[in-house]
């Protein structure tokens, strides 16, 4: 059976071949209303029962199926599969639920063998982070998001908006198109449905220039900097504050957490009132005013930890240690994706254990190794999760964020959209479910069955575990391609990763002051030629790309992506053809 995440424990019961999809639904008990209804979309004959158990029973005849022996861990549950019909045990409501989403995967598969099924989370928490900085999915698609990483049990969502929200407390910063009050209620209730907590962030400090490069917020500013609050200046803060509390009345099913940044801080200590303190001690007045407004509204703060471990030198060394008082009244969001972990060894746990200080683990999906990237490597971003993974069952580590970086700042392009990242994302969360170990290769195989319903090219495969190693162009994509638009836009994705305008401009070096005056025949038919051939290219990567962003992001995100890929190669190109125009022969 091809599960994601791979149970604990699967062992057969009998050499009877089970056809899943054929049961029918018995009773369904112990699940939410809320629920319930979006389990009827999947089991359209779904009964409830009344019974305080947490128990689904499909049956194929009338004859009684026994009640298993649960796992006593967490978010446990037992499944059978007999020829009689399938049931699933568990002692919780969570628990139950993960088990009907084992089901719904083995339910793809038309013969099955008689098993039993136990399994349970490796690590409690098992968050993804959606980043709205780069691509805004419109409301439907982010629905689709949500229940896909339910689906696989993710139970956590650290959701940033920035811009992508039409803040009422603070006018003007917003995106055409950007999501309501009314959408982020949507997306509250429907994720408190599917069983994810949302985590609301909110930079407290630094990464504000979407808001502070706005002539109305300009008085704002660290020393003139866009990118950073002055931390002394009040205003500030009470904007952030107002804003907060706005994004925790979107929220409101989800009291528990709130992520207030506070990372990368760079220009501490630069505007005449701020050079009056140390860098620390203004880093500290505005993060622990910050987290306290945050505990005063039952709020659990979490910030990044990376100012705490002097990351990037932004705060005076022998006043390090000062900062760790903000550990007293946070979680910290320990993040390294490989590079910033000591090749995936992860020093400071030792730290922060040391310290009594409550952190979790951060790894990566996407937005990570490179800024002008479509998709994410799949090697180095699973050894980056394996390690967090490792590390946080040998440390008890209750939660490990996956990170997917979309920008840096508003002004960057957009680098991997999360539609072209799922094998990623998919592996994070069989990595912390199960936390073992997969053959990569064997893994986007696999995924690509279960998630896509069809099997994607072995050149894709070899593409998305190392795609600077392999060469991928629109001549590698089927002509037909069975699975859905989100299989289609994969693949466009892929071959923009590797479509490259080096080859362009070493043409253009190679013949500059020739190419406008003169050249042989020979050479000059070989440059038409090459430049036709990329020309033809980039139409049709522009115009399919143009097709199937459109289906899943906004018009502000897809005009950037667009932008960002295209304008620069259309305007060498448009320079290129002058020049031959104008060539001579000789």
């Amino acid at each position: 059976m091809n599960i994601i995440p791979e149970p604990k424990s699967i062992k057969k019961v009998s050499n009877a071949i089970i056809n899943p999809s054929g049961f029918k639904v018995l009773e369904v008990s112990g699940l939410s209303p809320e629920k319930i209804e979006i389990l009827s979309k999947d089991f359209c004959d779904l009964q409830v029962s009344s019974d305080k158990k947490f128990t689904a029973v499909f049956y194929a005849d009338s004859k009684d199926i026994d009640a298993l022996n649960i796992p006593e861990e967490a978010d446990s549950y037992a499944m059978i599969l007999t020829q009689n019909g399938v049931r699933i045990d568990s002692n919780s409501e969570t628990g139950l639920w993960y088990g009907l989403q084992t089901l719904l995967q083995i339910r793809t598969e038309t013969a099955v063998e008689a098993v039993e099924i136990k399994d349970w989370a490796s690590i409690p928490l098992r968050a993804v982070h959606w980043d709205m900085k780069g691509y805004q999915p419109k409301l439907e698609i982010l629905k689709e998001e949500l229940r896909i990483l339910a689906s696989y049990k993710v139970n956590m969502l650290l959701f940033e908006v920035e811009d992508k929200y039409d803040f009422a407390t603070a006018p003007d910063i917003a995106v055409p198109g950007a999501f309501t009050r009314d959408d982020l209620r949507v997306v509250s209730r429907y994720a408190k449905a599917l069983g994810i907590t949302i985590i609301p962030k909110l930079q407290c400090l630094g990464h504000v220039d979407y808001m502070l490069k706005h002539e109305r917020y300009k008085h704002l500013r660290e020393n003139e900097h866009t990118y950073q609050f002055c931390p002394r200046n009040e205003d500030g803060f009470k904007l952030w504050t107002e804003m907060a509390n706005e994004l925790m009345g979107c929220f409101q099913e989800h009291k528990e957490y709130f992520h207030a940044g506070a990372d990368e801080t760079t220009n501490l200590g630069e505007c005449p009132v701020c050079a009056s303190h140390s860098k620390s001690s203004s880093f500290i007045h505005r993060v622990e005013k910050s987290l306290d407004f945050l505990i005063e509204r039952g709020r659990t703060p979490i910030i990044w930890d990376d100012i705490l471990r002097n990351q990037h030198g932004n705060v005076e060394e022998a006043e390090l240690t000062k900062t760790w008082k903000l550990a007293e009244k946070a979680v910290l969001m320990y993040w390294a994706y490989g590079y910033g972990g000591n090749n995936n060894t992860f020093p400071f746990i030792n730290l922060y254990k040391g310290q009594g200080m409550r952190f979790w683990g951060s790894s990566g999906f996407g937005g990570c190794d490179k800024w002008m990237q479509t998709v994410p490597p799949f090697d180095l971003r699973a050894q980056n999760i394996d390690a967090w993974t490792k590390s946080a069952l040998e440390n008890s580590v209750e939660c490990v964020c996956v990170t997917g970086w979309t920008r840096v700042v508003s002004c960057d392009p957009p680098v991997e959209p999360q539609e072209g990242a799922w094998f990623n994302i998919l592996y994070s969360a069989e990595s912390t479910w199960s936390g073992n170990v997969s053959d990569y290769k064997q893994f986007i195989k696999k995924a690509a069955i279960n998630f896509y319903g069809c099997s994607i090219t072995e050149k894709l495969v070899e593409f998305l575990l190392v795609p600077e190693n392999v060469d991928f162009s629109t001549k590698d994509i089927p002509k037909t391609i069975e699975g859905s638009k989100r299989l289609s836009l994969l693949y466009y994705l892929a071959a923009m990763e590797r479509f490259s305008l080096d080859e362009l401009i070493n043409k253009m070096r190679m013949y500059y002051r020739k190419t406008g005056n003169s050249l042989p025949d020979h050479r000059l038919s070989s440059i038409r030629t090459f430049l036709d051939e990329f020309i033809e290219n980039q139409n049709q990567l522009k115009a399919e790309l143009g097709k199937l962003l459109p289906q899943f992001y906004l018009p502000e995100t897809v005009d950037a992506f667009m932008s960002s890929r295209f304008d620069f190669n259309e305007k060498l190109v448009a320079d290129m053809e002058l020049l031959l125009e104008t060539t001579s022969l000789y």
